[in-house]
């Protein structure tokens, strides 16, 4: 009986933890960079990825800087704008050549690839999205706030440098270039191969800093010639103040 007894408590007991199993969110790593994620509902996929209103483009018309990038094992690259309301990921092969792209609605994001199809990460969404070059959904899943997330986002996503079958590929930021710079607006992309020859495969300096440089040179003109005109009103204002005191007095 009792042996009977505690083989009873034994198969209650694994029936307890496989009930748990099932109804627990599973947890497994993205494919890409290595998050720990936990899959969505097939319901909560159709809820939230018609928000992100995703097109192809056909024709990039790039102006700007990328804020993010990673690079596949066939060379192939994607860069990811996001200076504007739509963001937008373009994809080219390993000599240049555009292949396809999207414009998406959100926040900050950043890419990656799980195989030959995109990964995007939604930073405020904390979220995987996979998708295919039609723009198909494949997967999506959730990213959980984590310790282990959080250096994934630093130390994958946000890298500025990929290596990739022996070949580097390096972001070049528009105003200073450090290892440890994140999420800024990248103006050049640069890969070097084993022999030590570097490639430009992108080049939008010129263009991001006079978008940049322009705004900025105004704005201290502005106040340099602002700054006089205010202090000079402010001395005559307290002179002509203290001109009627005298008089009252």
């Amino acid at each position: 009986m009792m042996k009977l007894h505690k083989l009873t408590i034994y198969i209650l007991s694994l029936c307890i933890a496989a009930c748990f199993f099932i109804v627990s969110p599973t947890v497994c790593c993205a494919a890409s960079a290595g998050f720990e994620t936990v899959d969505l509902s097939e319901e909560r996929i159709a809820e939230i990825y018609p928000r992100w209103e995703l097109a192809l483009i056909d024709e990039p018309d790039v102006k700007q800087g990328f804020v993010c990038f990673d690079v596949n094992p066939s060379g192939h690259y994607a860069l990811g704008f996001g200076e504007t309301d739509k963001k937008a990921v373009l994809v080219y092969d390993e000599n240049g050549n555009y292949l396809y792209g999207f414009s998406f609605n959100t926040g900050s994001f950043g890419v990656g690839w799980d195989g030959n199809d995109l990964i995007l990460y939604s930073v405020r969404g904390d979220l995987a999205i996979c998708i295919d070059r039609q723009g198909q959904c494949l997967w999506m899943k959730d990213i959980p706030q984590t310790s282990h997330n959080s250096d994934i986002w630093r130390k994958e996503v946000e890298a500025n440098t990929r290596v990739k079958e022996d070949a580097t590929y390096k972001a070049e930021h528009w105003l200073y270039n450090n290892e440890t710079l994140h999420w800024g607006i990248y103006t050049r992309l640069i890969k070097t191969l084993p022999t030590g020859e570097e490639i430009v495969l992108f080049d939008q300096t010129q263009g991001t800093i006079l978008r940049r440089a322009i705004p900025l040179m105004f704005a201290s003109c502005i106040s340099l010639i602002s700054a006089p005109i205010i202090v000079l009103c402010c001395i005559s204002k307290k002179q002509k103040t203290g001109q009627k005191t005298d008089e009252r007095s």
